[in-house]
């Protein structure tokens, strides 16, 4: 039963989560559907994306024509106390009469190189909004592929403290059999208990770490009935392995998110400063109006229309010093952000040496825990052999069936960890697409499918 349980766990420890009898198999491509769905973070994204993307928008509108139209009407009561309007009486003038008006007014910039540049700022801006969507739908890989392989691991880990539990309980069982005959003292008993308590612990340890991890991927997800495929080979991600750290530090100071976003509010400075410099410049505008006020029903009013159409010059001669001070802090902020991008770069070639050192690491790791697990299998099969003949005892063989155990755990841990360490490269590098989900999805079903449009 062991040997049965070790080589199916060798392929990889499935995942079973939720209480439910029939739970649907997941794999990665189904997880990233379903994030893309679900993850409020992503949602948050998308929306922030969608607002961004109407700055071009609401700058182009300064340079447009403005157009506004205005209507009012009035009651007016009037008392004048005036000589002229009394015949000399010394009384007062009174009347009530009804006020209306109404007009449109037109007003065109001719030469505003600040709106100008502004316009510039616009184009950015929505640039960088989508580079911002595109760093959380990356960042949302990378937290998916942490959050599946977490899951796994810890399912791993429960079904290993699960089999101690039932060996330790093996054990228990001998000693007290051992124990009523008078073979054992009622020590070895006690020590047997003891160790059967601890291994219970670890058991409640493991199944709430499976139930954090379950929670964590849910709170993505946006369910917690699932099941997970495990891994079947890490085969499909060997590009990571084959290509030359230069390529990867190249593509970095290109493609990063970071790096590009601070790349794009460098050049936002940039023209600020310029829209800064604009400030000392002459601004004219055109400007058109007409308007009509009717006050007919007063003894004293009228009836009056007005057209005008006329070129609006404005010179600025001086400010007080504000416009000195706006530009003296572009220039000081275009400054900061360029160190900023100095810094995202710099920042960006270490996260990709950090993971192309892991990703190297990883499959050598794989190597070892492959060849650690198969000599401990070996090691089992030898200690269950002296065992039948009676050169090794039931503690013998528990301990080499917790070894065999933990090397099936650890050559799982290590091909989880090269999932998420390649998946970590191409974030750093800024390469990590849809493209990419594939051939994830293949290291744990054996076939690339693709599922996320």
């Amino acid at each position: 039963m062991m040997l049965r349980y070790l080589a199916v766990a060798a392929v990889s420890a499935w995942s079973v989560v939720g209480m439910a009898a029939e739970v649907p198999l997941l794999t990665p491509d189904d997880v990233f559907t379903l994030a893309l769905e679900h993850d409020p973070v992503y949602a948050a994204a998308v929306a922030e994306q969608a607002a961004g993307s109407q700055a071009y928008r609401i700058r182009r509108a300064s340079v447009r024509p403005s157009l506004s139209a205005n209507a009012g009407v009035a009651r007016v009561d009037r008392r004048i106390e005036s000589e002229f309007f009394t015949g000399g009486s010394g009384g007062a003038f009174e009347e009530n009469y009804d006020e209306y008006n109404y007009g449109v007014s037109l007003t065109q910039p001719l030469f505003r190189w600040d709106l100008l540049s502004q316009l510039d700022i616009g184009r950015v801006e929505v640039v960088a909004a989508e580079v911002a969507l595109k760093r959380t739908r990356q960042e949302l890989m990378g937290r998916l592929a942490r959050a599946y392989v977490e899951v796994l691991g810890a399912n791993d880990g429960l079904q290993t403290a699960q089999s101690r539990r039932e060996a330790v309980q093996r054990q228990l069982d001998q000693v007290r059999d051992q124990v009523d005959v008078g073979a054992v003292a009622i020590t070895g008993l006690r020590e047997a208990e003891a160790e059967f308590d601890l291994s219970e612990a670890e058991v409640i340890d493991a199944q709430l770490r499976v139930d954090d991890a379950v929670d964590q991927l849910a709170r993505i997800i946006g369910t917690a009935a699932f099941e997970l495929a495990p891994v079947q080979s890490v085969e499909p991600l060997q590009e990571a392995t084959s290509r030359p750290l230069a390529d990867w530090l190249i593509a970095a100071q290109e493609r990063n998110t970071n790096v590009v976003a601070a790349r794009l509010r460098a050049e936002v400075a940039r023209l600020d400063i310029r829209t800064n410099e604009s400030s000392r410049l002459p601004q004219l505008d055109l400007t058109a109006s007409y308007g009509r006020n009717d006050t007919s029903e007063s003894m004293i009013g009228q009836d009056a229309e007005e057209g005008r159409i006329g070129l609006n010059l404005t010179v600025p001669i001086f400010t007080g010093g504000a416009n000195v001070a706006r530009l003296d802090a572009a220039r000081a902020t275009y400054l900061q952000r360029s160190e900023e991008l100095r810094a995202a770069r710099e920042l960006a070639e270490s996260e990709v040496r950090t993971a192309w050192r892991t990703v190297r690491a990883s499959k050598r790791r794989i190597a070892a825990r492959e060849r650690a697990m198969r000599s401990t299998r070996t090691a089992l099969r030898a200690v269950r052999d002296g065992y039948e003949v009676g050169t090794r005892t039931l503690s013998d063989v528990l301990a080499a069936e917790q070894s065999a155990l933990r090397a099936i755990q650890e050559f799982n841990a290590a091909r989880h960890d090269y999932v998420v360490a390649v998946v970590d490269l191409k974030l750093a590098a800024g390469t990590v697409t849809d493209a990419d989900i594939p051939k994830i999805d293949a290291v744990f079903t054996g076939n690339e499918t693709g599922n996320v449009k």
